[in-house]
C-alpha cells in the first residue's frame, strides 16, 4: 500500500506539474517553451480563482506555531471555472505545506485550517465531479496533513450530514473537526488579528492579491 500510495501521488504530481504550480507567480528562465506557456496559463486560472475565493495561507500562526490556510465562501462560480478552482486548491496546498516546513525547519508538517461559511450561497460553489476530483488528488497528494479544522457557521445541511456520518468516523478524524461561530481558541496564536476580521466581514476581503502571490513562496507572508 506504502509504494501504491507513492506512486499514485508522484503520477499526480507529474500530471499537474507541481513544480511550475509552486513558481508559476516569478520571474524565471523556464526549460522550453512549453513550461513557459504552461507557467502563464497557470498564473492567470489562479489569479482568476482567487478574485473569487481569496484562499490564503494567512500571516499568522495557531496556538501551536502551525501556518493557517483561511478559505472564505466564493464570490461567484462562472461556467468553465473548474479548472481554475482545483489548479488554486493544489496551489495553496503547496504553499502552505512549504511554508510550514520552513517557518518550523522541517519539525512541523500538519496544516490548520478555517472554512468560512458565513454569507455562503450554494450558487457559487464548484460543481461536484470537480469536488469528487479534488478531494482524491488531497488525499492521495497530502496525506495526513490536517492537524484542525475549523468550519465557522456551517449552513443546516453540512451539520446534518456530520451529524449523521460521526458515529462511523475514527476519533481521531472527529477530533480534526470543529463547527463554530468564530475563530476557536485552538487557532488563537501569533498574528490573528486581521484574520478575525476577515472572517467577521467576508465581503471586505484585507488581502492584496498581486503582492500575496509575489511574496516569497515559503516564508509567511508580511503585511
Amino acid at each position: 500500500k506504502a509504494v501504491r500510495a507513492v506512486r499514485d501521488s508522484l503520477a499526480y504530481r507529474r500530471q499537474y506539474r507541481t513544480d511550475i504550480l509552486r513558481s508559476c507567480f516569478y520571474d524565471q528562465d523556464y526549460q522550453s517553451e512549453s513550461d513557459a506557456a504552461l507557467a502563464k496559463k497557470y498564473r492567470s486560472l489562479i489569479s482568476q480563482d482567487l478574485e473569487r475565493q481569496p484562499m490564503v495561507v494567512h500571516d499568522g500562526l495557531d496556538s501551536h506555531s502551525r501556518v493557517i490556510v483561511y478559505k472564505p465562501p466564493r464570490k461567484c462560480n462562472p461556467e468553465g471555472a473548474d479548472e481554475a478552482f482545483l489548479l488554486t486548491q493544489l496551489y495553496t496546498a503547496e504553499r502552505a505545506i512549504a511554508t510550514n516546513e520552513f517557518h518550523s525547519k522541517g519539525k512541523e508538517e500538519k496544516l490548520a485550517v478555517i472554512f468560512n461559511f458565513r454569507d455562503y450561497s450554494s450558487s457559487n460553489s464548484p460543481s461536484t465531479s470537480i469536488a469528487i476530483q479534488l478531494t482524491k488528488v488531497l488525499q492521495t497528494c497530502y496525506p495526513e496533513r490536517l492537524a484542525v479544522l475549523n468550519i465557522i457557521e456551517p449552513p443546516f445541511w453540512m451539520r446534518a450530514l456530520f451529524n449523521l456520518v460521526w458515529p462511523f468516523m475514527s476519533r481521531e478524524t472527529t477530533e480534526k473537526i470543529q463547527l463554530s461561530r468564530e475563530i476557536t481558541d485552538e487557532l488563537v496564536g501569533q498574528n490573528v488579528a486581521n484574520l478575525r476580521e476577515m472572517v467577521a466581514n467576508t465581503e471586505n476581503t484585507t488581502v492584496d492579491l498581486h503582492k500575496y502571490t509575489q511574496q516569497c513562496f515559503y516564508r509567511l507572508p508580511t503585511s
